[in-house]
């Protein structure tokens, strides 16, 4: 059952990528590289919460409404907006020669690159330790965050409210802890709970990179910068909680992104307005 659970964890992710990617190809077939792979993290996250929110209008936030609807509606949005053989077989090859470009051996790659991308790697594997083995115990994320996943779990929703005296709480976007509620229907389990920004932290990661690249910063170099996201106090201390921060700063790089593009387009306007 466990190898289900997580075939279905991973399918419904495969499937919001691949609808993602699909409508990125789309919205800017001129793009660069970095921009599209950061337009496609950025709707892989919208699109399954967007799901959640739709079914949740329904209480339909149940562990086989929620990974249905996700898996169907993505995997739609995925077929219909599909790009060419050419276009997607072209996509690749460029992601895997351009990370080629920046991991080749060289002077800037062995003093910058590597060493970077291996401090982020050290801070990633204590993360998932902290994840897997440790639960999340400060007093925000057990009496806020977590709280609030247990409500969208009972609930069967992302829109209940909760009776409180601080009615700020029921003003949360809920973004980080619908991540975590759904791999807790999905996995019957709160194995992955504090995993949630994981995700989100990938969209801060990759617009530093594709701003970078907009810089003309060497290969290498935007790798490592993009990397370092990984290594600012501010996210390697809560990249294994559910606090909502680094999603939120995730967003706000991206939008900064977006609205810096040198000419100002409705896909820019558009994407920046999908992450405000």
């Amino acid at each position: 059952m466990m190898f289900l659970r997580l075939l279905v964890l991973a399918l419904t992710t495969v499937a919001a990528v691949a609808a993602g990617y699909s409508v990125a190809r789309k919205l800017s077939p001129e793009a660069a590289l970095a921009e599209r792979l950061l337009t496609t993290a950025v709707l892989g996250h919208l699109f399954p919460f967007a799901v959640w929110s739709g079914v949740s209008v329904f209480n339909g936030f149940t562990p086989i409404v929620a990974p249905m609807s996700t898996l169907c509606a993505c995997s739609v949005v995925a077929w219909c907006w599909r790009p060419s053989r050419i276009e997607w077989t072209g996509d690749l090859h460029s992601l895997v020669r351009a990370l080629g470009d920046a991991l080749r051996l060289s002077a800037e790659s062995v003093l910058c690159t590597y060493p970077v991308l291996a401090a982020a790697a050290l801070t990633l594997g204590l993360s998932l330790v902290h994840v897997l083995w440790y639960p999340t115990w400060s007093w925000d994320c057990v009496w806020y965050h977590l709280a609030q996943t247990h409500f969208v779990i009972q609930e069967r929703s992302l829109h209940y409210w909760v009776n409180t005296h601080n009615d700020y709480v029921n003003g949360y976007p809920r973004l980080v802890e619908s991540f975590s509620a759904y791999s807790a229907l999905v996995m019957r389990s709160d194995i992955f709970d504090d995993a949630s920004q994981w995700l989100w932290s990938t969209i801060g990661a990759v617009a530093i990179a594709a701003w970078s690249r907009r810089l003309r910063v060497a290969r290498s170099t935007a790798v490592a910068l993009g990397a370092m996201w990984a290594l600012v106090p501010a996210v390697f201390l809560q990249l294994h909680t559910t606090h909502a921060d680094i999603a939120a700063a995730s967003l706000l790089v991206a939008t900064a992104y977006f609205l810096a593009e040198p000419y100002t387009s409705m896909r820019s306007v558009t994407m920046a307005t999908v992450c405000i």
